[in-house]
């Protein structure tokens, strides 16, 4: 069995990758608001967000389903407020 320390280490890199990763998602919705702005797109797309979490769900095991569906809604509301920001940045 592993030590706790050994554990929260293990922890730490895993945290590293997630916030890595996040950010390069985050800045995909830069891009992503810049072409919704020039295209006269509203940011809030719900059958995307919907599909999305389906697909998220999909990819877990059922008892995990639930709190993967929590983290992308999650993430889909802070890139939300990313991408009106961004709009919003440009409109100044």
């Amino acid at each position: 069995m592993e030590s706790l320390e050994e554990c929260r280490k293990e922890i730490d890199a895993i945290d590293k990758v997630i916030v890595e990763k996040f950010c390069e998602r985050i800045r995909v919705a830069s891009k992503i608001a810049e072409w919704k702005k020039a295209n006269g797109v509203a940011v809030r797309d719900p059958e995307r967000e919907a599909a999305k979490l389906d697909q998220v769900a999909s990819m877990v095991p059922d008892d995990m389903a639930g709190s993967v569906v929590k983290l992308y809604n999650t993430m889909m509301e802070l890139a939300r407020e990313h991408e009106t920001e961004v709009i919003s940045e440009e409109d100044k």
